[in-house]
């Protein structure tokens, strides 16, 4: 079966296929040559320098206009790299990237580096990540981050911080 990437500009989430020419759009073979990790995507976002990313059951991709480029995620050079089923991609501005991932958990990629930070449930940590799958992620103008869980509600990461509040069961309350 082969997928094919249509030109879509994606900006805050948000489809803008209405607002796009009609011509000069073209189709992308991704089962070949450099393309899509395994020809699945299971998450897509379109970062501030208007590369297009791909996540999937094996990784990233990235995309320039041209071709897909596979996009280890890595704690530093030499580090063995985390696989990871993708699960939520959204752009953090200047050069970084959030990704959900289902074993790993969060990951802030830094495109430039190729250098990742990730973020796990710790048993002994309240503060952080919650456990169970990342299903989606929602960043906000000032950074903060918005990570919904299939361990059981929400959870809030403030733009600098490392430590994240959580929100449980019914009436919303944080803990």
């Amino acid at each position: 079966m082969l997928f094919t990437l249509l030109s879509v500009s994606l900006t805050g989430g948000r489809a803008l296929a209405s607002h796009m020419p009609q011509q000069g759009l073209r189709f992308i073979p991704t089962l070949i040559g450099d393309a899509i990790p395994d020809g699945v995507v299971t998450a897509l976002a379109q970062d501030e320098r208007g590369f297009i990313w791909a996540g999937g059951p094996t990784g990233l991709a990235r995309f320039d206009g041209y071709r897909f480029q596979r996009f280890g995620l890595k704690a530093a050079a030499g580090s063995a790299e985390k696989m990871g089923f993708v699960t939520a991609i959204v752009p953090a501005g200047h050069g970084r990237l959030w990704a959900g991932l289902v074993t790993v958990g969060l990951a802030d990629v830094d495109a430039d580096s190729g250098h990742s930070v990730f973020y796990q449930h710790d048993a002994a940590d309240p503060d952080s990540l919650t456990n169970g799958v990342v299903r989606a992620l929602a960043r906000e103008e000032q950074g903060g981050l918005w990570v919904a869980t299939s361990g059981g509600g929400v959870d809030y990461l403030p733009a600098g911080a490392k430590q994240f509040r959580h929100w449980r069961g019914s009436g919303g309350l944080a803990q």
